[in-house]
């Protein structure tokens, strides 16, 4: 899965979070629970924080739905965890060998009984 797919797969996973407590919070203040978000790239290194993009599209699309529900770069009350691993597949090696070999034989065949 590339970038583009870890990233609509943390909008999925960040839209279905955000009904699930939505559905539990009760109405009063805002902000009733804050989550930040930490991913690990495919090469292991570990980042804190929504991109610019998935941050822009957050506040766009989510935070004005769902105002319970905040998003935070500080101390939270929920953090999501997402893992990127690179989908790679090598293909197959196929190996032939073949070798005729010429060289004169004598003897004498005989058949079992």
């Amino acid at each position: 899965m590339g970038w583009g797919g870890i990233h609509r797969v943390m909008r999925y996973a960040i839209t279905l979070f955000l009904l699930t407590i939505s559905a539990f919070a009760q109405s009063g203040p805002a902000c009733r629970v804050t989550f930040s978000v930490v991913r690990k790239d495919s090469v292991g290194v570990l980042l804190t924080g929504f991109r610019q993009e998935t941050r822009d599209w957050f506040q766009k699309k989510m935070a004005k739905k769902y105002s319970d529900v905040c998003y935070s770069e500080g101390e939270t009350d929920i953090v999501l965890f997402f893992s990127a691993s690179p989908a790679v597949f090598h293909g197959v090696r196929t190996y032939s060998q073949s070798q005729t070999t010429e060289s004169p034989v004598q003897g004498t065949v005989t058949a079992a009984t």
